[in-house]
């Protein structure tokens, strides 16, 4: 049961390469229920095409009294690369949707359980090989042997970490986005009808 009083956070799961990203951009294009996007913050450097405040915003340092909820990793060359969402971010209002990761899904269900916020958690469901050419081509032409490892390794790491009983919903992403996209907003307006 929905409670009006708090926030509503409809997260969206998945390993790296099952299209999280490409799934927010087509619902926030049509941004049916006037979503409110939350935009995390990381510490880790900024990939190519990406753009400040738009994928993430890019911090040097991450102030965990400032966010709701963050997580933190250690990558390939050992450093600790740090996400999270800001409190000020979340609107009462609005229906907030971001992508989180696995250890932000575990804390966003704590402040459920907690009648703290209301959650909707999807899972993108993307079998493992074709996450990994998802990841492959999105380094671009000429990919160096060391962004190959890295791939190569978190794709292993998500195959351990990632599981779509974790969350409340799964939607395939396999096919075509207008696909996931339509069936993500039917999946929406059952809860809230």
């Amino acid at each position: 049961m929905k409670n009006n009083d708090i926030i509503t956070v409809v997260a969206i799961i998945g390993a790296g390469g099952s299209g999280k990203d490409s799934l927010l951009k087509e619902i926030l294009r049509y941004n049916i229920f006037n979503f409110n996007k939350l935009t995390a913050t990381t510490t880790r450097k900024k990939r190519k095409n990406e753009h400040e405040g738009v994928e993430y915003y890019f911090k040097d340092e991450i102030d965990n009294d400032e966010f709701l909820i963050y997580s933190q990793f250690e990558i390939s060359d050992g450093s600790i690369v740090k996400y999270g969402y800001e409190k000020s971010i979340f609107k009462k209002e609005e229906m907030n949707i971001g992508i989180f990761d696995n250890i932000q899904l575990k804390k966003l269900k704590e402040l459920h359980n907690q009648n703290k916020i209301n959650l909707i958690s999807i899972f993108l469901e993307v079998p493992p090989d074709i996450r990994l050419t998802r990841m492959i081509r999105r380094l671009g032409p000429t990919p160096t042997r060391e962004e190959i490892n890295e791939v190569c390794r978190r794709t292993i790491d998500d195959n351990k970490s990632y599981f779509s009983t974790d969350c409340d919903y799964i939607l395939d992403n396999v096919g075509n986005i207008n696909v996931t996209t339509e069936n993500f907003y039917k999946l929406i307006t059952e809860q809230i009808l």
